[in-house]
């Protein structure tokens, strides 16, 4: 079913004469499925909720789709206007509510809300300029 929805690929081609799906092939399709596929959501099914605690939380940039990052963009704009609207609404000697937290993206820091990439370079150019600050201090003395 996921090969014909996402790569037009019958199962019935590993049998085929025409080479147009062999076994390597198939184990390459498999392994990048979206997470949509129904074949992940049938492993994420099966798992139990230790199981799917314990996963460890997704690196690198990831493989969101557009919908997928476009739907959590909303999520944290709807957050924004209800959190803004709590605060506006709040009387006088309640305190105000916390900002809400962004709705976490594979590859983006939790500090920061920079892609990990930004953060490491922001780190270096920042190692740079403290090591050019100090030749300069040192050429003075």
């Amino acid at each position: 079913m996921d090969l014909e929805r996402f790569y037009h690929l019958d199962l019935a081609d590993l049998w085929r004469p025409t080479n147009r799906l062999t076994w390597r092939k198939l184990g390459v399709l498999v392994k990048h499925l979206p997470s949509e596929s129904a074949y992940l959501t049938a492993v994420r099914e099966s798992m139990t909720p230790e199981e799917l605690v314990a996963m460890p939380d997704p690196t690198g940039h990831g493989t969101w789709s557009r919908t997928d990052t476009l739907l959590a963009a909303i999520v944290d704009l709807l957050n924004h206007i209800q959190w803004q609207n709590q605060v506006i609404n709040k009387g006088k000697n309640t305190p105000a509510p916390q900002h809400p937290d962004p709705v976490r993206r594979p590859g983006v820091s939790e500090k920061r809300g920079l892609p990990i990439e930004t953060m490491q370079r922001m780190q270096r150019k920042r190692m740079q300029r403290e090591l050019i600050v100090a030749r300069e201090r040192a050429l003075q003395e």
